[in-house]
């Protein structure tokens, strides 16, 4: 992870979102349910699906020719009142070249559009930025989205590439250890794109990966001409290996062009099947909400988080219920409406939360889920409630 740096302060643009707006350049409630509705919360008049954009890495931009440059990421923006929608302004205070590219139109009451943020680290050194949007809806009070980018070296601006990558490391996250049991998910894919920025077809990509476990770049080669891109996937499965963290390389061998090498890590858990033969699984015996805003009675504040975790039914019965308990301060559910599930077969288990009544500070509890068939689950819950 890069140091974090001071950003000095940006000009403030702000204009109509009829085309787009940038940034300078130069810069518990405790229970059982067997069915579980998801809870209604205030709601501003505008409201979003989220009050946080983060970029994640973002490569320098570069002369280059195609050298991916971009991140984009869209929210849901919501009419909740009864007018319609006629406008809406932005502001933007954060360095590099960000923006909302949105073509505006009206917004009819319950109606929702997508609200598309952009970044591109242009003139940006290396490090971690954080700044923020202002939305200005004709309805309501004006609308504050966290920004967040970590701008990283481009290989291609260091190594003048002639095939180049979006990224070159590959984190695969927590893998579930390998296991025999029926649908058991053990696997992580990663994509990346890669581009050819020289002014030949690209007619072959040869590939061998140094690293513990079943790892591949599962990629059906077609050629790439001149300024065109693919994507290419890579896979793991933690095949026979023990909890821990893992690193290793995959070394890409383009017929234009040297090597291209890719760093791996991924993070092997235990899985819970392979020591309480569960007959009912989970994706997950965790659920992080994450920074949740303390709720408060202001308009436009989103007080709820929603984790989701697929269950799947390993046994040879249907499932026929499921009950639930949580044991968590704040008022979160399971917001599920149960189905039968068939042998084999699987569904999303939502879970939300919102802070209710909650001081800033970090959360731990438990949900406990019942299923007809085999032992409870318990899956870990946490919070981190921050002030609104």
């Amino acid at each position: 992870m890069m140091i974090s740096k001071k950003i000095p302060v940006y000009a403030l643009m702000m204009a109509s979102l009829t085309i787009s707006v940038t940034s300078c350049d130069s810069d518990d409630d405790n229970g059982t349910d067997e069915v579980v509705e998801t809870p209604v919360l205030e709601q501003g008049l505008i409201s979003l699906s989220a009050r946080k954009v983060d970029f994640g890495k973002v490569a320098k931009t570069t002369a280059q020719k195609n050298a991916p440059e971009e991140s984009r990421i869209v929210l849901t923006l919501t009419n909740n009142s009864d007018e319609t929608l006629t406008s809406l302004d932005a502001a933007i205070e954060f360095p590099g070249k960000a923006s909302v590219d949105l073509t505006f139109s009206p917004v009819a009451p319950g109606d929702s559009i997508d609200v598309p943020f952009t970044f591109a680290a242009t003139n940006v050194e290396p490090g971690m930025y954080t700044g923020k949007a202002t939305l200005t809806p004709s309805i309501g009070d004006p609308l504050e989205v966290e920004l967040v980018a970590e701008v990283v070296e481009n290989d291609a601006d260091t190594t003048n590439k002639a095939i180049s990558l979006s990224a070159y490391e590959v984190d695969f996250g927590k893998v579930l250890q390998s296991t025999t049991k029926k649908n058991a998910p053990t696997e992580s894919r990663v994509e990346l794109t890669l581009t050819n920025n020289s002014n030949e077809t690209l007619t072959s990509l040869g590939s061998s990966i140094e690293f513990q476990g079943s790892a591949k770049v599962a990629l059906t080669f077609s050629p790439v001409a001149p300024g065109d891109s693919i994507t290419v996937p890579f896979t793991y499965a933690p095949t026979g290996l023990e909890p821990g963290v893992y690193t290793g390389k995959a070394t890409l061998t383009p017929s234009i062009g040297d090597p291209i090498e890719v760093a791996l890590k991924a993070e092997v858990v235990a899985n819970p099947d392979n020591n309480n033969n569960k007959a009912i699984s989970l994706s997950a015996y965790e659920v992080d909400f994450g920074k949740v805003l303390q709720s408060t009675t202001k308009k436009n504040v989103p007080t709820e988080s929603r984790v989701e975790l697929t269950l799947t039914n390993n046994s040879n019965e249907t499932l026929t219920s499921l009950g639930s308990s949580i044991e968590f301060q704040g008022s979160a559910k399971v917001a599920l409406t149960f189905s039968p599930v068939a042998p084999g077969d699987s569904i999303t288990v939502p879970f939300t939360y919102a802070p209710t009544g909650l001081e800033p500070g970090v959360y731990t509890g438990k949900a406990t889920l019942t299923p007809s068939i085999g032992d409870p689950i318990e899956v870990a819950l946490k919070a981190e409630v921050v002030a609104n």
